[in-house]
């Protein structure tokens, strides 16, 4: 389908594609579809909140694959929820053994006793995954007994498996 088809049909839609200065590229998956059915409900539902550019634009891919792999949406779609936790379902849906392996990761940093003062967090960048850590310290004892609470992290082998 073009693009100029779908925006007479959801004017809404463009006007925001043109506010978040969308272009093209970032709207190829939408060309996939000969049906404009089958992408009315994901449009509709990014006309109707307050979505960002980069968040339309998973929201656009993730929800575009899906409905290519003839996966439904609209129970999703249909949920009050924030453009994030539609980005977190959506990946669930579109990647749901990597989801499930990110979700025991975190789980397992959440039962680590890392204290107040070190903050890790499991995170994705691109297509790889690690760890996140931050603290402070003032005084060379602290730093020596956070690196010790650190050094628990390496025996965590199931954190640095794929």
């Amino acid at each position: 389908m073009k693009l100029d088809t779908l925006f007479k049909q959801f004017p809404s839609f463009h006007k925001w594609t043109l506010q978040k200065k969308l272009n093209e590229k970032n709207l190829t998956i939408l060309t996939e579809f000969q049906d404009i059915k089958k992408i009315q409900a994901l449009i509709q539902w990014i006309e109707n909140h307050h979505v960002s550019h980069s968040q339309g634009i998973q929201i656009l891919e993730l929800g575009g694959e899906l409905l290519l792999m003839n996966k439904s949406l609209l129970s999703v779609l249909k949920e009050k929820q924030q453009s994030q936790k539609l980005i977190e379902k959506l990946k669930e849906m579109r990647f749901p053994k990597s989801s499930l392996r990110e979700k025991e990761k975190k789980q397992i940093l959440n039962k680590l006793q890392l204290g107040k003062s070190i903050k890790a967090k499991y995170i994705r960048e691109k297509d790889r995954t690690g760890l996140q850590l931050e603290f402070k310290s003032f005084s060379l004892k602290d730093f020596n007994q956070k690196i010790q609470k650190l050094n628990s992290l390496s025996k965590q082998t199931s954190l640095w498996q794929n």
